[in-house]
């Protein structure tokens, strides 16, 4: 058995991904990376093998310097520094005007790069980060399984009126400008409308049939994945984890939560096993009800988990063990559902 994971040439991306295919390494399984040159240490610390895939001009093997950059995306990385030094607002207007070159580059190039991977590799299960959209519409255009995993901002997943890059909140503590807010959100909607402009003339090239998407950025599964890890060491906090369990019980998503220290009757009532699942996966079951902002962290293609270093590592062993793989379903496929977990 094998599994794929693709993901930018960039050590950030590549770290949290490549802790979740360990779950595959120790079962014993291959794996193997498709990435960019600059992370080969990396997969090769890892054990994995590597099969070159350039889903963008930029690199980061670790610390990034703009002088290590090819033409064009030094002065890009030296612009972003720039804004930073100036304000908030002023860097999410840079990252929203480079954002077409960064996420999606050289669409159809990559997709048929993808799928050359995908042919060689012939994986069973496939890993790859939300970001590369790229390889995700390919992913979708070829009607392979797939789940992709949020390593950002869980606001990188916009939820009914949100625009892609304008924080719908911000700390009190932050007192943004009213007009550069109302000049960034006007950024933001013309970049979101050509973004999605070159998703669909990329996917018309690809699969002249398809749907053209409304808003690329809001591409997403049908049943969203919240996964919910306080660590190691705030798992004692059954109060808060109580609080989410039952903030998240009403809403229409899969819910892997890591109880960690806090038994599971301070919880309240877990949902029973899905039909399907066996003894051994994770406690199943679905809740009906309305979508709300609390569903933001798992709007994702199937499954999706937004996380930082500490729930990878936790999700590797609870979430998408390969054991319980026949009850995994990605983008493209059909299969199982298990709903709701905790860990």
């Amino acid at each position: 058995m094998t599994l794929l994971v693709i993901s930018p040439d960039y050590a950030s991306h590549l770290y949290p991904l490549a802790t979740l295919a360990t779950a595959w390494r120790a079962a014993g399984e291959r794996v193997v990376v498709a990435t960019g040159p600059a992370t080969d240490s990396i997969v090769g610390g890892f054990g994995f093998e590597r099969e070159n895939l350039q889903l963008g001009r930029g690199s980061n093997p670790g610390v990034i310097k703009a002088e290590d950059q090819p033409p064009g995306e030094d002065d890009a990385l030296r612009g972003f520094f720039d804004a930073t030094r100036r304000g908030a607002v002023e860097t999410l207007a840079f990252q929203a005007g480079a954002r077409g070159d960064d996420l999606l580059w050289n669409p159809v190039g990559v997709a048929r790069e993808v799928r050359r991977v995908v042919d060689l590799v012939r994986p069973d299960d496939v890993i790859v980060d939300h970001l590369a959209f790229g390889a995700r519409l390919a992913l979708v255009v070829a009607g392979v399984r797939h789940a992709d995993v949020v390593l950002g901002h869980p606001s990188a997943l916009v939820v009914g009126d949100e625009v892609y890059g304008y924080p719908p909140a911000w700390p009190r503590r932050f007192r943004p400008d009213p007009d550069a807010l109302a000049s960034l959100h006007r950024l933001c909607v013309g970049v979101r409308d050509s973004f999605t402009a070159q998703w669909n003339d990329a996917l018309a090239v690809l699969d002249p049939g398809a749907r053209a998407s409304a808003d690329a950025f809001a591409e997403t599964g049908d049943v969203p994945v919240v996964y919910v890890s306080l660590g190691s060491f705030l798992s004692v906090r059954s109060d808060v984890l109580a609080r989410v369990a039952e903030a998240l019980r009403g809403l229409d998503v899969r819910v892997a939560l890591a109880s960690g220290s806090t038994r599971r009757v301070e919880l309240g009532p877990v949902p029973k096993s899905t039909p399907g699942s066996t003894g051994s996966a994770p406690r199943c079951g679905r809740r009906r009800g309305p979508r709300s902002r609390a569903a933001r962290s798992a709007r994702a293609d199937d499954p999706a988990i937004p996380a930082g270093y500490g729930a990878v590592v936790a999700a590797g062993r609870t979430v998408w063990p390969p054991s319980h793989r026949s009850h995994i379903r990605g983008t493209g496929g059909a299969g199982g559902r298990p709903v709701a977990g905790i860990a």
